[in-house]
């Protein structure tokens, strides 16, 4: 960055990494005394969850409250976003969205959880005393129709051997019943034409 500065505007002097670090931490606690305030004026707030993974095989995950306001303005806000270490069990899940919604006192305001379909996630937001209403991402459910609707979703190895294996097979018997179905039509067909050529000469077959 300093580089980079230097090249571009060459007589700026840019901070040092502490200096960012401590305005973040300041910006950081600044958005965060708001977004409580804000919070502690409502009484109905639901959740939205959701885990990925970046480039880089590091895992996120990202917690945000919905809310109307008192002039019915719909308002979204993130209230948690961390680098998620570990395993993706549905309890250490459970055990994230708890902690957060317990900072920020909003134990008996949640309606509603909204995550999508991956097993874990699924089972950490079941607890309806927690977080209310489990609602399934729409989203990810129509992706879901029209990926396995057009066939786009990858194939796991094993399971790909398996749909080979039984493509194989199922090519091999058609190929028999093919070939089957095939030597009963020529043997018919030999066995009409020399019971053509019979009767069409009588008196060679008779003189026989």
């Amino acid at each position: 960055m300093q580089k980079f500065l230097s090249l571009a505007v060459p007589n700026y002097r840019g901070p040092n990494r502490r200096t960012v670090v401590k305005r973040l931490k300041s910006m950081y606690k600044a958005r965060r005394s708001t977004i409580c305030n804000d919070l502690a004026l409502i009484s109905d707030i639901s959740l939205s969850a959701d885990i990925w993974k970046s480039i880089r095989h590091d895992h996120f995950i990202c917690l945000s409250a919905h809310y109307y306001d008192n002039h019915y303005h719909l308002n979204s806000r993130v209230i948690a976003f961390r680098h998620f270490i570990g395993p993706h069990y549905s309890d250490r899940i459970e055990k994230f969205i708890t902690n957060e919604v317990e900072k920020l006192n909003l134990e008996n305001k949640i309606r509603s959880l909204t995550t999508d379909n991956g097993s874990d996630i699924r089972l950490a937001s079941m607890n309806k005393l927690k977080f209310g209403t489990r609602i399934s991402c729409l989203i990810h459910v129509l992706n879901l129709v029209v990926q396995n609707g057009l066939w786009l979703f990858k194939i796991p190895k094993r399971r790909n051997q398996a749909l080979f294996s039984t493509t194989t097979m199922l090519k091999k018997s058609n190929t028999k019943s093919i070939s089957k179905s095939s030597s009963k039509t020529t043997n018919k067909s030999n066995s009409k034409s020399s019971s053509n050529k019979t009767e069409s000469n009588p008196k060679k077959s008779s003189m026989s």
